[in-house]
């Protein structure tokens, strides 16, 4: 599969052989092929589990892998025709990065993920 370079935007749908495949490029320059394991290991729903975000797998989540990762999943709902649900309430990296050093640990999100399902068993 070739790799689109150049600035487009992000989660942008593209049609390809006759089927919707998502495309992410970053400004960064950093390019998601949906052959790598991130796209098939990429849940349709439910929270993401930490390693899919961590496409290094360095144990930290940069704001790149953060957004690519998230752009990811909107895409995935977006060709199936399915509602992007909470889309609107959705935390920022800078939300779960609670120790500002540009890297989301392991902690972080445990921690992150831990307070928005509570937050939502508060609701019911």
């Amino acid at each position: 599969m070739e790799i689109i370079k150049g600035s487009i935007p992000l989660g942008l749908i593209a049609a390809f052989a006759g089927a919707v495949i998502p495309v992410y490029v970053l400004a960064t320059g950093l390019q998601t092929d949906l052959q790598t394991e991130f796209h098939k290991e990429l849940p349709a729903r439910g929270p993401i589990p930490f390693a899919v975000f961590d496409h290094d797998a360095n144990g930290f989540i940069t704001a790149e892998e953060f957004e690519a990762t998230r752009n990811a999943r909107m895409a995935m709902k977006a060709s199936e025709n399915r509602p992007m649900h909470g889309k609107t309430n959705m935390c920022s990296f800078t939300g779960i990065d609670k120790d500002g050093d540009d890297e989301i640990s392991r902690n972080e999100f445990a921690s992150h993920q831990s307070e928005r399902r509570h937050n939502m068993m508060s609701k019911q």
